[in-house]
């Protein structure tokens, strides 16, 4: 199950192993935290999902596009590149590993709910559309 440890031969659990990866994800999650990457990077030119998916390699790992006014307040669509989450759980957690594949879609739903949630909470608290607040954060982290 764990790695042996050299100190008694007792084995060392994966964060994973001990909270179902909680802690893991925390980790990575802080990471891009500390990159400030969670913050969506606003892109009009994103058409669509499959636009976004057909890009996602040269794009940032969260991204706000679809913008426009309705009715009943302000929409959008963020989307965050699952090959940057990968990439970033990789470095902690094996790809051969047989809970990676459900660690990283728990991640990528984090971030996205994460990113949506700053956004949006931004926005109404200041009343600014989201694509200003993601330039206005992004402003402010430089």
């Amino acid at each position: 199950m764990g790695k042996k440890d050299r100190s008694g031969g007792k084995p060392q659990t994966t964060p994973s192993e001990v909270d179902d990866g909680r802690a893991l994800r925390g980790v990575v999650l802080n990471e891009f935290i500390q990159q400030r990457s969670i913050i969506p990077r606003y892109r009009p030119d994103v058409l669509s999902e499959a636009d976004y998916e057909a890009r996602q390699a040269t794009l940032p790992l969260a991204v706000l596009w679809g913008e426009y006014d309705a009715p009943d307040g302000v929409h959008f669509t963020v989307s965050v590149n699952l090959l940057l989450v990968e990439q970033a759980l990789a470095r902690h957690l094996p790809e051969a590993h047989s809970k990676f594949k459900t660690e990283r879609d728990r991640l990528h739903a984090e971030i996205r709910d994460l990113a949506v949630g700053t956004i949006t909470s931004t926005s109404q608290k200041t009343g600014a559309p989201p694509s200003l607040v993601c330039q206005i954060l992004h402003g402010a982290s430089r």
